[in-house]
């Protein structure tokens, strides 16, 4: 995964000053956005970078609210800059990979939140009309003022570029701006088993970063009357133990009866972070209430290793991409299964033998030929000619085609 870069390029003595004046202190850089000549005999503005985060990881598992069984990915790429004039932008550039091609992106924007929140438009980028997307890509500048560009600048503030699309106009895919984000998890939550005459549900959106944080927050929804939420961790599937605390707050939603949020950060342990990257190992996050001290709701953090680089790695390296089948030159099989190759292969595109059905539909792991083939409920069954494979390894890649089947 791709590191972020802030590079805050501007001295405290030259502030938010003209070119000139950061070429004394000794400041500044030139901007790939901006040139010297545009080509026809006059000058284009010279841009002063004042922030920039590159290839900053674009996810729809990133997303806030959560978007499940979608595939999409991509990279932006945002930099603060000022011209000779002191005029102030922001350009940029964003991609995205594995888009359905039954969707459109439609609009993105630069918002303030958390990396498990959300907030309301700070910059607009992609507007439809004065600036659109081209396919999967956009790229362009928008003016900003004196503020906006201090508070982009400002480590106390969080910042995220969310794309949104015709089927998801919440946000299809987001970039946190100055955080990697190792792994997201969005977990479902509910009571097991189901209570008669109640409909609580909830959902926990956790982000483990690189730093060691685990970033949290808790929505919990419906819940019953008279009961009272009283805490919440996360619990080893083995024993039930508590392995995470996250001494949260819940907080009632003023316009939504029965919704509340808790939202935090905890500091994980080195040993902590093995743990939970250990697909041996099972976890699950427990809220509970004063009516249900022993959990009200649960839910199951994904297998670790239900990602394309493990699949990859372990199945498709190994046993799929070899001489005569999905390796190149394909001389039997009709796509290759080499590392690159997957998922432009497999995720979106019809199946040469079955054009009705997807290679793999992201979400959707029954509706997917790869799993069909492995099972062998359609034949010839895959790995063909070889050993099936195991019922763990096939529930691993039934995960991952659940969980969205991304780039990951």
């Amino acid at each position: 995964m791709a590191k972020l870069r802030a590079v805050p390029l501007f001295l405290p003595a030259c502030g938010l000053a003209l070119a000139l004046a950061l070429a004394a202190c000794g400041g500044g850089s030139g901007d790939p956005y901006g040139s010297d000549s545009n080509g026809n005999g006059t000058s284009s503005p010279t841009y002063t970078t004042l922030l920039e985060y590159v290839d900053a990881p674009l996810s729809s598992a990133y997303a806030v609210p959560t978007v499940s069984g979608r595939a999409e990915t991509g990279s932006v790429t945002v930099r603060l800059r000022e011209d000779e004039a002191g005029n102030l932008s922001v350009s940029f550039s964003i991609t995205v990979t594995s888009l359905d091609p039954s969707d459109m992106l439609t609009a993105a924007h630069i918002h303030e939140g958390s990396v498990t929140g959300s907030g309301g438009v700070f910059v607009g980028l992609v507007d439809g009309s004065t600036i659109a997307f081209s396919g999967a890509t956009a790229s362009g500048a928008v003016d900003v003022t004196a503020a906006e560009a201090a508070a982009l600048q400002d480590s106390a503030r969080s910042f995220y570029v969310n794309v949104h699309s015709t089927q998801v106009g919440s946000g299809l895919a987001r970039a946190q701006l100055g955080v990697t984000i190792d792994r997201a998890l969005n977990i479902a939550l509910a009571p097991d088993p189901p209570l008669d005459g109640r409909s609580d549900a909830g959902e926990a959106i956790l982000r483990i970063l690189d730093d060691g944080t685990l970033a949290y927050t808790l929505v919990v929804t419906d819940l019953g009357s008279g009961d009272t939420l009283t805490n919440a961790h996360i619990h080893r599937s083995s024993d039930s133990t508590v392995f995470v605390g996250f001494s949260p707050t819940f907080v009632p939603d003023t316009a939504t009866a029965g919704r509340y949020t808790a939202t935090g950060t905890v500091p994980l342990t080195a040993e902590d972070l093995a743990a939970l990257a250990d697909s041996a190992q099972g976890f699950y996050v427990n809220v509970h209430s004063s009516d249900y001290s022993g959990g009200l709701m649960r839910g199951d953090l994904p297998d670790p290793d239900a990602t394309l680089t493990w699949i990859q790695t372990n199945v498709f390296t190994m046993t799929c991409a070899v001489s005569g089948c999905h390796r190149s030159p394909l001389t039997t099989a009709p796509m290759s299964l080499e590392a690159g190759a997957v998922p432009g292969t497999l995720v979106h595109v019809a199946s040469t033998g079955m054009p009705s059905l997807l290679r793999v539909k992201p979400g959707d792991p029954d509706n997917s030929i790869l799993i069909q083939r492995l099972e062998g409920t359609v034949t010839p069954q895959m790995p063909f000619g070889g050993t099936p494979l195991d019922a763990a390894t096939i529930a691993r890649i039934r995960e991952w085609i659940t969980l969205g089947a991304r780039d990951d």
